[in-house]
């Protein structure tokens, strides 16, 4: 029956990998992935592109899939919830985290994150770490209510259309992506980038993080051999994957998560300090 949940104490039970996009190219491209884990473990990988988080969650509970890309605060939500652990991480550039920004154009006369009073602020969706969930919560920390301080907030999908609004004037202020040279601070990349502006085409108000990557989460009802069969394998992806790897979640591989990797970003959630290092 199509759609049933699997009997997972089988050895040889298909498995699947869950993730959530409306690109037209992602079933392609998470095809091709499940393809070369189906030959490296022996067993069927099949895709499924899923419409929303909730869906995703209710796959991952009803056992239908097994393997899960999700974004940092989705996969503590999942986490939490018993479902799956938290095994892998999207690395860019080398690096398995980054950070939020808050930036506005260098002609701006907001110069201070006070200054944001009653401005207009573009944000990429409501479930983006970088750009909405942690900059918010960034805001909150230096006692200002996002919840009032802004005159107009607008969601607009990418973080390329936040870039080019915010530096074409059309918006005042917006979130995105941001990795840092962990030597001297300086950006290596930023999301203005896809916006076709230079590394220091825009000025920086704040930053907060650091931020884990997407995560690859593994439902916790698969046996311990599996999980660590998938994670040998989808660390030692050959180098035609890992260009549909680029393409459908943007990171040039994948890297085992650190125990306490996430711990700052389920503080900085809860309100909670803590002493553990990202």
């Amino acid at each position: 029956m199509p759609g049933a949940t699997t009997d997972q104490s089988d050895t040889d039970f298909p498995l699947a990998f869950g993730i959530v996009s409306g690109s037209s190219a992602a079933p392609g491209r998470l095809a091709s992935i499940c393809s070369a884990l189906s030959a490296a473990l022996s067993r069927p990988v099949t895709a499924r592109v899923l419409p929303s988080y909730a869906a995703l969650e209710e796959e991952v509970a009803a056992g239908r899939a097994q393997i899960v890309w999700a974004p940092p605060l989705v996969a503590i939500d999942l986490e939490d919830a018993g479902l799956v652990s938290i095994d892998l991480c999207c690395t860019r550039g080398g690096q398995a985290g980054y950070h939020a920004a808050l930036f506005t154009r260098h002609a701006s006369p907001i110069e201070k994150l006070a200054d944001l009073k009653g401005s207009h602020a573009v944000w990429v969706d409501a479930h983006s770490s970088a750009g909405y969930l942690v900059p918010r919560l960034a805001l909150a920390a230096e006692g200002l209510d996002p919840e009032t301080l802004f005159g107009r907030e607008s969601f607009l999908g990418t973080h390329a259309r936040v870039a080019r609004a915010v530096l074409e004037g059309e918006a005042d202020v917006g979130a995105t992506h941001l990795s840092l040279d962990a030597k001297t601070g300086r950006p290596l990349s930023a999301g203005w980038l896809d916006a076709g502006a230079g590394i220091n085409g825009a000025f920086i108000l704040a930053t907060s993080g650091p931020i884990p990557s997407d995560a690859i989460v593994f439902s916790k009802r698969l046996p311990a051999d599996l999980k660590a069969a998938l994670v040998a394998q989808l660390t030692a992806l050959p180098a035609a994957v890992l260009e549909e790897v680029g393409r459908l979640f943007g990171a040039d591989g994948f890297a085992p998560a650190p125990a306490s990797h996430f711990a700052k970003l389920r503080a900085l959630v809860r309100g909670k300090p803590t002493k553990a290092t990202a």
